[in-house]
């Protein structure tokens, strides 16, 4: 494995240099800070996440309440014409029963009349019968 390594130019072991501050304490601080910067960078973007989520939300319900609005707007629309439509089309009965009523009324009268006529065409003629004799 080693020499895998070594020969694809990856170093087998680290050296550092006896500087200040490139002690093993000093490179596992800045591992902890690292990993502190890592957590709290995490945790931005966790509270992030979630305030987008919440105006995404937000949004949504804002849309949803306003489809059910002109949902419901259209509803009372389509009642107020199936009400109008039912409105003229009980009118046009009303007018055609009347109309029908007014007619039966005529005809009435006119039954009345011709059976008027006729008991008097009998009355009249019983009694041009007696006067002629006959």
């Amino acid at each position: 494995m080693d020499e895998y390594l070594r020969g694809s130019g990856v170093p087998v072991t680290i050296t550092l240099d006896n500087k200040e501050g490139t002690d093993l304490t000093s490179i596992n601080d800045d591992l902890q800070e690292l990993k502190n910067m890592f957590r709290v960078q995490q945790e931005n973007m966790m509270q992030m996440q979630m305030q987008y989520n919440q105006k995404l939300f937000h949004q949504i319900e804002e849309e949803k309440n306003q489809l059910k609005e002109v949902f419901h707007q259209e509803i009372g629309e389509l009642k107020r014409l199936v009400n109008r439509h039912e409105s003229e089309r009980v009118s046009e009965l009303r007018l055609s029963l009347e109309e029908t009523a007014a007619s039966a009324e005529v005809m009435k009268e006119e039954l009345v009349a011709e059976r008027k006529k006729s008991l008097w065409q009998k009355l009249f003629r019983k009694s041009q019968l007696t006067k002629f004799g006959t």
